[in-house]
């Protein structure tokens, strides 16, 4: 199960896709399952992130802080 659906997103992506997300199952077998088996595959290929980048939004997503704005 881990493999084909690990190639599936690989397929995706290479299609244009461009975030993996999985969505929250009435099932959390599934999304266990996906962590667990799947997203390691994806690491290995260098698909999905091993680290992130710091602890805000902001630093995922490599956005710069808002320079301060006074306010009258």
């Amino acid at each position: 199960m881990a493999q084909p659906a690990a190639d599936h997103v690989v397929a995706w992506q290479d299609a244009g896709g461009r975030r993996v997300r999985e969505r929250g199952s009435t099932l959390p077998q599934r999304t266990t399952t996906f962590i667990d088996q799947v997203v390691p595959i994806l690491q290995r290929g260098g698909r999905f992130r091993t680290e992130c980048s710091g602890s805000t939004l902001r630093d995922h997503r490599g956005l710069e802080r808002p320079a301060k704005r006074s306010v009258p």
